[in-house]
């Protein structure tokens, strides 16, 4: 008599997934607790600033970011602790009534790298449940957790506080799962609706970073390709008709138009061309449902119909997003305050032509160094990926839009590159491509085994294990990659401290002017916050 089957193997998974995100964990928790809690002031303290104004009643100062749900989180992080006793001078008046105001703000400083890290983790499952759901494979969720934690890219963001990884997972993770979700559907009403939610996490994605816009093209291009009638899917509905789709549309279009009503006379900060492109939108997605109301023809004319309910779709989504965003700020801020900040963000959002003037360069020469520079961080990473995705591609075996989606995953993580490399300092973006690429190693895994069920044969166990176990691995010595990708980019540990430091903390033109007020009726010269800074950080104790 044989004995029973095991199936101890499932276990494997699901505890190498857990032991990955213990082991990222463990490194952004080391790196962050043996690192300079000044080192990278950037963002840090500017978003810090930002958190501590939204919490006083004040607006951010200026937005270039624009990243407005980084700020929002933090500032809520902040709060939440408070109301646990954990952090009790978390407004700006609080840390400047402080008999020790630098400590404070290290506190703080810390505290927003663990929000950071948590930050990291969600994206981490948000990423695995989404090719757990187009899968419907428990085992390559588990490994898509694996991948992930390797990611040097996305762990770095658990060091810092930055709106890159949120701009990702807005972007790239949640409204991605949400344009596969519509196109799953096979009603009217479910379409309408997972579009819409699409367009709120890419308004969402946008009021982060503006190099959202990629993923709201590869939006409408998914439902442009996603729709066509592919062989094992002929049913599928392509058109989102009916009143859910007209009711989404006129819903946002009014919703929209009443709050440029109310932030109108911000003249000082709304840019005039800003208004008029949002005027257009909330009129273009008012108007879109008229053409429900056309008589069509032929199956090019119905699938033309379609694509334009996606697009006003998508884009009433995102006028959801910018109003649900001013109600909540509304939540935490005076009206006068609320839009004058909401004015700000959609300026950046809306019209950033001239910030994007004043942030890239134009060279070609520029661009390809630094493109190289990114390639030579993973250059494992981008030949194998790509070749992982041809080969999907082009494997009849594996279901249409799961092929689609793999293109679609490619084309975000190379044209985010292509996109960023404008900009110096690309090694920080690294998170925009290393997701969706790691993405497609998980997605390659599956065309493997849909290739050997194609074959009828036995499905072999080695390939799935030995990825695990190299991605784990990958896991454990991501320290090679994680500590000198975050030591070179600012090295200010020193003590006495740089004068770029002292500005970030001090008097930066980018921190809202209820920081800076505080900060110099402590400390009212520059001088002497530098001596009592470098006095602070002389105790050993006080720099960690």
């Amino acid at each position: 008599m044989k004995p029973a089957a095991t199936h101890d193997h499932r276990y494997a998974f699901p505890a190498l997934a857990v032991l990955s995100l213990g082991l990222a964990w463990f490194w952004m928790a080391h790196i962050s607790a043996t690192d300079p809690w000044y080192r990278n002031t950037d963002m840090n303290i500017h978003n810090m600033a930002d958190a501590l104004s939204l919490n006083s009643g004040f607006p951010p100062g200026v937005v270039d970011q624009p990243a407005a749900p980084t700020k929002f989180l933090l500032a809520l992080d902040y709060r939440i602790r408070n109301a646990l006793g954990a952090l009790p001078n978390w407004t700006l008046k609080r840390v400047a009534r402080s008999p020790e105001p630098l400590r404070e703000i290290a506190q703080l400083v810390k505290v927003g790298r663990v929000h950071s890290q948590w930050l990291v983790i969600a994206s981490i499952l948000v990423g695995a449940a989404f090719i757990g759901r187009v899968t419907r494979r428990f085992d390559l969720a588990c490994f898509t957790v694996v991948l992930l934690s390797g990611s040097s890219g996305l762990i770095f963001h658990g060091l810092l506080v930055r709106p890159e990884l949120l701009c990702a997972t807005f972007g790239g993770l949640l409204a991605t799962h949400a344009l596969w979700s519509a196109t799953e559907s096979r009603g009217s009403a479910g379409r309408s609706l997972w579009l819409a939610v699409a367009g709120m996490f890419l308004g969402l994605a946008l009021i982060s970073k503006l190099p959202a816009v990629l993923y709201v093209a590869l939006a409408f291009g998914w439902c442009c390709f996603a729709s066509l009638p592919f062989r094992e899917d002929q049913s599928a509905e392509n058109r989102p008709s009916g009143a859910w789709a007209i009711g989404i549309c006129l819903t946002a279009a009014i919703a929209a138009l009443l709050l440029l009503r109310r932030i109108s006379p911000m003249e000082d900060v709304l840019n005039p061309a800003a208004t008029i492109r949002l005027r257009i939108a909330a009129t273009t997605v008012a108007l879109a449902p008229l053409v429900l109301l056309a008589a069509v023809r032929g199956k090019f004319a119905h699938f033309a119909v379609g694509r334009v309910m996606d697009f006003a779709l998508l884009l009433a989504g995102m006028l959801l997003c910018f109003v649900g965003w001013f109600g909540l700020l509304r939540a935490v801020l005076p009206a006068g305050a609320a839009e004058s900040y909401i004015a700000k963000v959609l300026t950046t959002t809306v019209y950033p032509e001239p910030l994007l003037r004043l942030f890239t360069v134009a060279e070609e020469s520029h661009r390809w160094r630094e493109m190289g520079r990114f390639f030579l961080e993973t250059p494992v990473l981008f030949p194998v990926t790509t070749g992982l995705a041809i080969a999907i591609a082009g494997l009849r075996a594996m279901p249409a839009r799961i092929r689609l989606l793999t293109v679609l995953l490619l084309l975000q993580g190379l044209g985010m590159v292509f996109l960023l490399s404008k900009r110096q300092f690309l090694e920080q973006y690294s998170v925009f491509a290393q997701i969706p690429l790691l993405m497609i190693w998980a997605l390659g895994f599956f065309a493997l085994e849909c290739r050997e069920n194609d074959r009828r044969g036995p499905r072999p166990k080695w390939p799935m294990a030995l990825a695990a176990t190299g991605a784990t691995l990958l896991v454990i010595t991501l320290p090679v990659a994680l500590v000198p990708k975050y030591s070179q980019f600012q090295p200010d540990a020193e003590v006495p401290v740089r004068g770029l430091t002292i500005t970030f903390l001090y008097d930066h033109d980018a921190h809202p002017p209820a920081y800076l007020t505080a900060m110099k009726q402590r400390y009212p010269t520059r001088e002497e916050f530098a001596a009592e800074l470098n006095k602070f950080l002389s105790d050993p104790a006080n720099r960690y």
